[in-house]
């Protein structure tokens, strides 16, 4: 989509099968209601003694293979077998080391450095591992040693061929101030290679809840939604589903909304780092209406510059104008990142601005935007352990999956409840964050052949604890018609509306 110059690109998922589900209302608020998180005087003591983790410095020397030096060598085998190329999972390079029948055990090392930790310390180990060929081994290796004393802890795995996948374990160190080797073998049953990227090995240490905002972190309820759930300050319901759209070029719902003869329950809209003032009038507007804005930005700096501070400024005049409205907002910073540019500064953009915004603006609720499909079936440098922020609270994860029958003349479906809800609620309760789409839709086809998706879909979301269902009613940058163009898809809309909570006005 492009709204005001400003493109935003739309990627529709292709899976396979069809599977709705369908819940009596009373039944998916029940569901609703028991995944609600609690907010008892207890739970938010034990929030508030929650402790994080803290990450000392990386002991494994260029474990990105970012630079020449200092180099990592084999120990059994001819320094050949080892190369440094291109294609690397968290960086632009990566180590390829190679095997076959006639040298089937291949073994590289990382140059040594002192960990400055005592005995005892805790240490956690990632190394992104990838296999040429099916049936190959792996074995990584952190070796300790101190004089003649030498101590190893072990894990091995057998990775699935040409994917990459992250090998995490913690230890504690068993002896004090030790050099420290990350080793990863290879065992080839035929020609083949092993692929090593992002090695680290750092101290772990806790720290209790040390935060910028801790009365925040779980929010009162400060009224009752149309459904007679209650709402946070921040707007997050405690059972239920918005139902909403993103409507046009950022166009006023009213006309739309007239013809159902429903408000929305959320409203997305788009903007560019020169559109505050426009958001704020917008998302006044809305929350005045009874609807729940929900704004994207794109941002006025590179993402690395953001991460580096150099536009708090205009984040905390944005924050500080939508704390000024009388109602809850929801905001997310360059959605759909996928693509963009360096997802690790995207990654620390959000974790720099997230508990600033929520420190600035109580109720406004930190959003943050993905595909779905990249995160769940994508590369490794998509994944949610890769670009989700760490150490910093989110109010909610968005992801923007759409029923993709009818796309580009494809007459194939993906199965949105299986596919993607499914595994989405569950990343999302052991995340302890919210989740909803937003962004959705199904083209005419689509409504052809399933005329009640849309209402069918926003009750599995509501019944797996989602919050949000928006859907996106716009012409722009789609390889469908997703817009409610026709009696069918309004009709369905409007049932979805009609099951779902607003906020009072």
């Amino acid at each position: 989509m492009a709204v005001a110059g400003v493109p935003l690109r739309r990627l529709v998922l292709v899976g396979t099968g069809v599977m709705l589900l369908s819940l009596p209302i009373a039944d998916a608020a029940a569901v609703s209601r028991a995944a609600a998180p609690a907010t008892t005087h207890a739970a938010l003591a034990e929030r508030k003694a929650e402790v994080r983790p803290v990450y000392g410095p990386n002991a494994i020397r260029n474990g990105s293979f970012e630079r020449p030096r200092p180099r990592w060598k084999t120990v059994n085998v001819s320094s050949r077998r080892l190369t440094i190329g291109k294609g690397g999972v968290q960086g632009a390079r990566r180590a390829r080391l190679a095997g076959s029948r006639k040298v089937p055990k291949v073994v590289v090392a990382s140059p040594t450095r002192r960990l400055a930790a005592g005995k005892g310390t805790r240490v956690a180990v990632k190394v992104w591992v990838r296999a040429s060929r099916r049936g190959t081994r792996v074995r990584v290796v952190l070796r300790e040693t101190r004089g003649k004393q030498l101590r190893r802890h072990v894990r091995v795995v057998r990775p699935v061929p040409k994917t990459w996948r992250r090998v995490s374990f913690t230890i504690r160190t068993r002896l004090a101030r030790p050099l420290v080797q990350l080793r990863a073998t290879g065992w080839f049953a035929r020609r083949g290679a092993l692929l090593l990227d992002g090695a680290s090995a750092r101290t772990v240490r806790s720290t209790s809840a040390v935060r910028e905002e801790p009365q925040q972190d779980v929010d009162p309820y400060v009224g009752v939604l149309s459904n007679g759930c209650r709402y946070t300050r921040r707007g997050l319901p405690q059972c239920g589903a918005y139902v909403g759209a993103a409507h046009g070029g950022n166009s006023d719902p009213a006309g739309l909304e007239k013809e159902i003869g429903r408000r929305l329950g959320v409203r997305r809209t788009y903007y560019g780092a020169s559109g505050v003032d426009k958001a704020v009038r917008t998302a006044r507007a809305d929350v005045a209406a009874g609807r729940l804005p929900w704004i994207s930005f794109k941002l006025p700096h590179s993402w690395a510059a953001m991460a580096n501070g150099q536009g708090d400024a205009w984040v905390r005049d944005l924050a500080e104008r939508l704390d000024a409205i009388p109602g809850p907002v929801w905001l997310a910073f360059h959605h759909e990142p996928e693509g963009d540019g360096d997802v690790g500064a995207w990654r620390r953009m959000q974790e720099r601005l997230a508990p600033r915004v929520r420190k600035w603006a109580d109720n406004v609720a930190y959003t943050v935007i993905l595909t779905g499909w990249n995160q769940l079936y994508g590369p490794a440098a998509y994944s949610l352990s890769a670009l989700w922020p760490r150490g910093v609270k989110v109010d909610v994860a968005g992801f923007d999956v759409y029923n993709s029958y009818g796309r580009g003349g494809r007459l194939v479906e993906n199965d949105v409840v299986k596919d993607y809800f499914v595994p989405l609620s569950r990343w999302a309760s052991r995340q302890g964050v919210r989740w909803g789409l937003a962004e959705t839709g199904y083209s005419d086809p689509a409504a052809e052949r399933d005329p009640t998706w849309i209402r069918h879909s926003a009750k599995a979301l509501a019944a797996r604890g989602g919050v949000a269902f928006t859907y996106f009613d716009s012409p722009y940058n789609s390889t469908a018609n997703w817009v409610l163009s026709t009696d069918a898809k309004i009709a369905d809309f409007a049932s979805a509306l009609r099951e779902s909570p607003t906020l009072p006005r």
